[in-house]
């Protein structure tokens, strides 16, 4: 029951931003998602190292696809440690595991 655990997903949080829809929470499968509130999938980036080494103690916004958008205004605001890590591919694999 791998989903139980690795597919929990923080709903109802004022922390969390509410997306309406989300995936459907599969206790006994565990699919790769990066819906809010979700656990974050493992991805390697550059230098082969797993995202979640990565993540610092503050913010962290996660560039994928190579997006341009200018985040420089939300930089400036950022009261607290805020970071930007980037995968510059346009398509992640993403694997299920299921319990046999």
């Amino acid at each position: 029951m791998i989903g139980a655990e690795l597919g929990y997903r923080y709903t109802g949080s004022p922390l969390i931003w509410d997306e309406p829809g989300g995936p459907e929470h599969l206790f006994r499968d565990y699919v790769p998602t990066t819906w809010p509130g979700a656990r974050l999938p493992h991805v390697w980036l550059e230098g082969h190292k797993p995202i979640q080494d990565r993540i610092g103690s503050g913010y962290t916004m996660l560039r994928l696809g190579g997006s341009k958008e200018d985040i420089s205004g939300l930089q400036k605001e950022m009261k607290a440690p805020f970071q930007v890590l980037g995968r510059p591919q346009t398509r992640t694999r993403a694997t299920s595991t299921s319990a046999t």
